[in-house]
Formats: C-alpha cells, sequence, structure tokens
C-alpha cells in the first residue's frame, strides 16, 4: 500500500505541488511566515519527503527541521500557519486520490495512512512550539493520538486566547512587519486581516510622533528589553486614537525573532480625563478669579486651596503659605481658640453656614471677614477638610461703627442740649442775682468785707466756667454744617500755631514747623479746622508738663494732605486709647470731654479721617487725613 501511494504521488507531484501552492499562496499569513519563493520550496521538499515516507516507511522524517529553518518566526501564529499548510495539502492530495480513474485498491486504508503522516507532522508542529519531544517512538498509537489532542487542544487555547484578547495584539518579525494580528487590533484600527499582514508597523505611525520619541522607544526596548507607554497611532479613516502599547521581544533558543505589541485603547479614558482636566481648569479659573476669598483646609488646618483674592487681601503669596497652618499665620491669637471651635465643628459635619472673623494680613493689619463654609469630603464620601469662601467686610464694619458712633453722638447731643438748656436759664438767673447781690451790698453804704468780695467773685467764675461748659455741650449738640471755602491751609495752620506760641514757651515748649510747600489751596470750613487744629494742639501742650517739642509737619500727595501733630509728652496709656474719641471722656480735671469727638466729627465730614499713634512716656502722633478732591456739602 505505501509504495503505491508512493508511485501515485511521484506521477502527480507537479500538479499536486502546483494545487498546493494556489490554495495557500494567496492566504496572507502563511506567505507572511513563507514568502513567495520559501513558500514553493518548502512544499516541494514537504512533498518529497511524503513520497520518501510511503517509499521508506520506516526512515525517520525531521518535519520540525523542516519548517523552522524556513519559518520567519516561531510563534502560535507561525504554528497556525505551518498547520494551514500541512492540511491544505492533504486535503489536496486526498481530493485527487479520489479523482484518480484507476483509485488505489483499499482507499480507506490509504486516507488513514495519510492521515497518519500528516498527523505526525502537525504532532512535531505542535511539540516543537511546546517545547515537548517531537516523537514518541516508544507509545501506543492510541497514547499518541490522546497526546496530540492535548498538544492540539492546548495550542487552541493559546490561539484562541491570542484572538479574543480585548486587546490588540501583533506579532512582528525584526525588521516590523506583521505575522499575525488579533480581532481587537484590527477593530481599533479599521483593517480588514489582510490589509495588515505582511505590512510594515510604519502604516499606524501618527504624524505628530517625532523620530526622536521612536529612538527613545526602541533604546528602551534594546535595553531593557520592554517599552510601556502612550502613543498615538493613525487608523484607516485617518482619524488619530490614542493607546498604551506594550512592546516586548519573542525569543527561540536565546535568539530574538520578532515582537510582539498589545495596545490598549484608551480613547474613552483620555475623553474621561481631559473633561476632568478641562472641569478642573474652569473650577481653578473660577477659584482664581473670583471675587471673593477662597481658602481650603485639611484635617490639620493646614491650607491647601489659597487664591488670587486672598494673595491681595493678605500680602501673601500662594507658594509661601500651602501647607501651613492657617490659624497660626492668619488668626490673632484672641481669637484663635473660637476660630478653631468652628473648624470642628465643620469637619465633623457641624457646619456654620456663617461665620465672622477678622484675619491678619503679612503688614499686621486686620481685615475682617464674613465666611460661608463647606465641608470638602472625598470619593467615599468622608470628610477630608474645609472650604471657606469669604468676603471682605472690613470698610462696612467701619462704616457701621461710624454710624452706630454717629447715633451714639447724636443720642448725647440731644441729652447734653436738653441738659445745657434745662442749666442755662438757672445759671443765667443766678449770675444776675449774684451780681445783684453785690450791688445791693455795695448800694447799702457798709463796706463789703474782703471775704465777702472773694465769695461773690468765686460765685460769679464758678457761674461763668459753668456756663461756658453748657455752651460747649450746645455747640457740639448743634454743631453746624460744614461751610467749605478756597483757602490757604497753610496759612491757616501758621495762625493757629503763633495763637499758641506764647503759652508754649510760658510752658517751655518748642514749636518746629516743617512744611512741604508754602502754599496749598484747598476747599474747607476755615473755622472748624481752625477749632480741630486748637483742640489737638492745646492737648499737646497740656501733655508736655515739663516742656518739650511739638511738631507740626504737612504732606501733599497726590490724592490728599497730611497733617502730623506731634508732642513728646506723657503718651496715652493703652488701655485708654480705644477712649479717647468717645464723647464726654476725659482724663482732664477742668475737660469736657467733647475736643476730640468734635475734632474727629470735623474732619470726618471733610472727607477725611483722623488717627493717632502713641507710646507711653516718649509722645503721641496726630494724623489728619484730608482729601484733596473738592469737598461736596
Amino acid at each position: 500500500m505505501a509504495s503505491k501511494i508512493g508511485e501515485f504521488l511521484k506521477k502527480h507531484r507537479e500538479s499536486i505541488q502546483s494545487l498546493w501552492i494556489n490554495k495557500v499562496k494567496d492566504e496572507a499569513t502563511i506567505t507572511t511566515v513563507f514568502p513567495g519563493p520559501v513558500l514553493k520550496a518548502l512544499i516541494g521538499e514537504l512533498l518529497q519527503r511524503i513520497i520518501t515516507h510511503f517509499e521508506f516507511p520506516d526512515r525517520q522524517q525531521n518535519w520540525i527541521q523542516l519548517f523552522t529553518d524556513r519559518m520567519t518566526v516561531v510563534s502560535a501564529a507561525s504554528i497556525y500557519v505551518s498547520d494551514r499548510v500541512a492540511k491544505v495539502g492533504k486535503n489536496v492530495i486526498l481530493h485527487m486520490l479520489i479523482q484518480e480513474s484507476n483509485p488505489i485498491e483499499d482507499q480507506l486504508n490509504a486516507f488513514l495512512e495519510l492521515d497518519r503522516v500528516f498527523d505526525e507532522i502537525d504532532l512535531a508542529q505542535l511539540a516543537q512550539f511546546l517545547n515537548l519531544p517531537p516523537r514518541f517512538p516508544q507509545s501506543p498509537e492510541a497514547e499518541q493520538a490522546k497526546i496530540s489532542e492535548q498538544l492540539r487542544s492546548r495550542l487552541n487555547l493559546f490561539y484562541n486566547a491570542f484572538q479574543h484578547s480585548t486587546d490588540g495584539i501583533i506579532i512582528t518579525d525584526l525588521g516590523g512587519r506583521i505575522l499575525e494580528a488579533n480581532e481587537a487590533f484590527l477593530k481599533i484600527f479599521g483593517y480588514e486581516y489582510n490589509e495588515v499582514i505582511g505590512q510594515h508597523t510604519g502604516f499606524l505611525r501618527a504624524p505628530q510622533t517625532s523620530d526622536e520619541f521612536y529612538r527613545k522607544m526602541w533604546e528602551s526596548i534594546n535595553t531593557k528589553g520592554e517599552w510601556k507607554g502612550e502613543i498615538i497611532n493613525k487608523c484607516k479613516d485617518g482619524s488619530l486614537i490614542p493607546v498604551w502599547l506594550s512592546i516586548t521581544p519573542i525569543y527561540e533558543d536565546g535568539q530574538r525573532i520578532g515582537y510582539m505589541g498589545v495596545e490598549i485603547d484608551i480613547s474613552e479614558k483620555k475623553r474621561i480625563e481631559n473633561a476632568l482636566i478641562k472641569e478642573k481648569r474652569f473650577t481653578e479659573s473660577l477659584i482664581e478669579t473670583a471675587n471673593s476669598l477662597i481658602v481650603g483646609l485639611n484635617l490639620k488646618g493646614e491650607i491647601t486651596l489659597f487664591n488670587k483674592k486672598l494673595e491681595a487681601t493678605t500680602g501673601y503669596k500662594k507658594e509661601e503659605v500651602l501647607g501651613k497652618k492657617w490659624f497660626e499665620i492668619f488668626l490673632p491669637e484672641r481669637i484663635r481658640p473660637s476660630v478653631e471651635e468652628v473648624f470642628d465643628g465643620i469637619v465633623n459635619n457641624k457646619i456654620p453656614s456663617y461665620y465672622e472673623n477678622p484675619i491678619l494680613t503679612r503688614s499686621g493689619e486686620e481685615r475682617y471677614i464674613a465666611w460661608s463654609n463647606t465641608a470638602i469630603r472625598n470619593e467615599n464620601n468622608e470628610i477630608i477638610g474645609a472650604l471657606g469662601i469669604g468676603q471682605d467686610i472690613t470698610e462696612q464694619k467701619r462704616l457701621e461703627q461710624q454710624i452706630l458712633h454717629s447715633e451714639r453722638l447724636a443720642t448725647i447731643g440731644q441729652m447734653a442740649a436738653k441738659v445745657a438748656h434745662e442749666i442755662r436759664n438757672p445759671l443765667s438767673s443766678i449770675m444776675l442775682n449774684a451780681e445783684l447781690l453785690g450791688d445791693e451790698i455795695r448800694m447799702a453804704g457798709d463796706a463789703i468785707s474782703e471775704d465777702a468780695e472773694v465769695l461773690l467773685k468765686s460765685i460769679i467764675s464758678e457761674v461763668d466756667r459753668v456756663a461756658k461748659l453748657t455752651e460747649d455741650y450746645l455747640q457740639f449738640s448743634r454743631l453746624p454744617d460744614a461751610d467749605p471755602q478756597p483757602g490757604d491751609l497753610i496759612n491757616l495752620i501758621q495762625e493757629v500755631v503763633e495763637f499758641i506760641e506764647p503759652e508754649a514757651s510760658s510752658r517751655g515748649i518748642q514749636i518746629v514747623s516743617e512744611y512741604e510747600t508754602n502754599a496749598l489751596e484747598l476747599v474747607f470750613d476755615a473755622q472748624q479746622m481752625r477749632q480741630v487744629l486748637m483742640n489737638i494742639l492745646k492737648n499737646a501742650l497740656e501733655a508736655m508738663r515739663r516742656g518739650g517739642i511739638l511738631t507740626v509737619r504737612v504732606q501733599d500727595s497726590r490724592k490728599k494732605v497730611l497733617i502730623a501733630i506731634s508732642d513728646t509728652g506723657d503718651g496715652i496709656p493703652e488701655k485708654l486709647q480705644d477712649k479717647i474719641f468717645q464723647p464726654f471722656y476725659t482724663t482732664k480735671d477742668m475737660g469736657t470731654g467733647l475736643g476730640l469727638a468734635i475734632s474727629q466729627q470735623v474732619i470726618q465730614e471733610h472727607g477725611g479721617n483722623i488717627e493717632f499713634e502713641s507710646e507711653p512716656g516718649k509722645g503721641t502722633t496726630f494724623y489728619l487725613h484730608l482729601p484733596k478732591k473738592r469737598f461736596k456739602k
């Protein structure tokens, strides 16, 4: 039987070879592993070895060497290709046997023998791929069939895993030609199988991917044995797609024979990332451009967010404060315990929706802030910090204090006017009666004793003093509206200084005047401004009980004028400094406590403000700030 099959194969050798080659040469997978001339030589030699096998059944055939000598790359895909070549050859021979006009006797046995030969070829290839012994001469035929089935099953497992992986996978030779590609790869890039097999991977390259990028990629593969990273690839329709690419070499017997590339489509991931980045940038832009103070703190009270409005308000840069304790830098020590309680409430989900507190700027100034607070949570809804959005209400607070102060002054003024009015009439009567009493005594012809004269003068003097106090109270309660007129402020100041200079000299006080300009034309109420200057200068004289230096300085800037009046007296004790502008507050035995209150009211009605600095034992300076813009009634 064997010799008859051998004769049949010899007889139809050329026809079998031609048909065999034609049936496989158009398959891109096969022609990639066995290119043109190699495929022809392979089939020719394979057919010759099959003929030899039937002529000499006991002769050993090295099927492994025959295939591996000609394979471009040994892999699951190439073993699959060699299996296909063998099966096509078997089908061609069987078909021709069936069509033979004088069929070989006992064709069934002939078919079984052919199956056995090709099974041996397949078995050898499977064993080569799975690193198992290529032949099993000692095993019974049934056991060889069982082993063959196990090997096929294992190959199918590998090949199915390759084909049905959700990641795109390609296998290339050392030159970068694609030997095999799975369904996921074809789906990602939109190609048909026969459009990519045999092609160089360069068709996937996106225009923006530089040569330098690829140089570094292959440098990594050659030095580290792999490359992993994001890359932009081009699809069949020209669209670009981001992928996560992993390239690893394939080895056989220690020799590199090709590469495997695994490509994961990360378009959706990138879309989500870009959306998150866009949202993050939008949020950051809102935070940075918001006309509100925005600060974020972690559970330790450390700053995690600090926007530009906070930078402008506090004078600190974000880089200076990130990671540092908010309470230590920005809160006055006196209020830290109460604010820390509020923060503890926030992080324990007991959030006050509104809170006001002062903060410290870099210069040490206190700014009053109204905060809206909320907790910051992570993806597990756990509180990880707090967010505060604030408005600077310092000016509002000052205005409220001014309004409150004005209301108090109005109330006090009304009371003072009523009291002064009620007192003035009796005082006038007392004064008149005292004077009449003196006249009556003198007209009686009797000489008034010296003691009686002293008593009468004392009564009249005290009545005069009380009358003057009532006039001060009435003036405070009925301070007239300012009547601003153009005038020379420097000239007015000099007049007042000259008026008090004799008194200053008698007290051993030297007056020093420093003017940036000799003429300063402003619009002001001369009478009210004279009264303010007199009040402050007289206070300065009285503060220097042992003599000293009184300095009057005028500075002219673009928007305002500063009048600074400094003395070298006793200074104002710290505990009294917040009371000196309060009406009726005085430390003098004979004072009304209205001088500075009236002065403050006058300066504010001129659109300015009055401040002071004082150091006990060294002296006091009052600053009068007046706007240069025209005063409007």
